[in-house]
């Protein structure tokens, strides 16, 4: 028998968790609450599209972090970016996006290392980001832009790792990460001055 997936139900079960996130941890929230909430009587209509609510969440996550990803690699692939004024404006969009979408970015972040299907995805997401970010610090460090002798993909990791962490207590309003336009200048200014030796208002003259 061919199991029949209808594209708007499988939106509305995503709908309906990405809502549930705003106000539950993903473990909390069981295939009855998506159910209700995306207003479906048939659990053999929820499992034609998902096996449980932690697949459900995952590809909810994996939709998110390719349209962060496209906006990452876009800003890191760009020169007249990685060290202007723009990459103050990129951090803090990115930082108002996860506002925007709170309840899914903070369960992405805590919950990784959890469920094993999106601790794959996760650590690939940041793993294929931080080859991206260090490539273009070897290609800016072989036009002499580049002043710190640590390993590009060091440099690239812990750029990556502290922005995440940094991401997450501001959207859990950590004491000091109120403001997201705060932390942006904070990460940037961390990353000008660490790569290319410039303080923040000269990058921004």
């Amino acid at each position: 028998m061919t199991t029949r997936r209808n594209p708007r139900t499988r939106q509305a079960i995503l709908d309906a968790l990405d809502r549930l996130l705003d106000v539950h941890q993903v473990g909390d929230i069981g295939v009855s609450e998506i159910m209700a909430e995306a207003g479906l009587s048939s659990r053999t209509t929820y499992y034609r599209h998902f096996a449980s609510s932690d697949e459900a969440f995952i590809a909810l996550a994996v939709h998110a972090l390719e349209e962060i990803g496209q906006e990452v690699r876009a800003t890191v692939s760009d020169p007249e970016i990685r060290c202007t004024p723009a990459l103050r404006e990129a951090v803090e969009h990115w930082m108002q996006r996860g506002r925007r979408h709170r309840g899914l970015a903070r369960n992405m972040i805590t919950e990784w290392p959890r469920i094993p299907g999106l601790k794959s995805v996760y650590v690939t997401f940041l793993a294929e980001l931080t080859n991206d970010l260090a490539d273009a610090i070897d290609h800016d460090r072989a036009a002499r832009r580049v002043v710190t002798s640590i390993p590009s993909r060091s440099v690239a990791m812990m750029t990556l790792w502290s922005a995440e962490r940094a991401v997450f207590a501001a959207m859990i309003g950590a004491r000091g990460f109120a403001s997201s336009a705060a932390t942006a200048d904070a990460l940037v200014a961390q990353y000008l001055a660490l790569v290319y030796g410039l303080t923040y208002s000269q990058a921004t003259r």
